[in-house]
């Protein structure tokens, strides 16, 4: 269960990477994704 959540997030990560996707304006209005690269 854990494996396929990690999997997941990591999906998810990496569809917001796509510029074709998520602009880099609206990545900056998504907290997780902010959250994740201020650490």
């Amino acid at each position: 269960m854990v494996p396929a959540i990690i999997a997941s997030h990591y999906g998810w990560l990496k569809l917001q990477e796509n510029n074709s996707l998520v602009s880099p304006e609206e990545r900056k209005k998504l907290a997780i994704y902010s959250v994740f690269f201020l650490i």
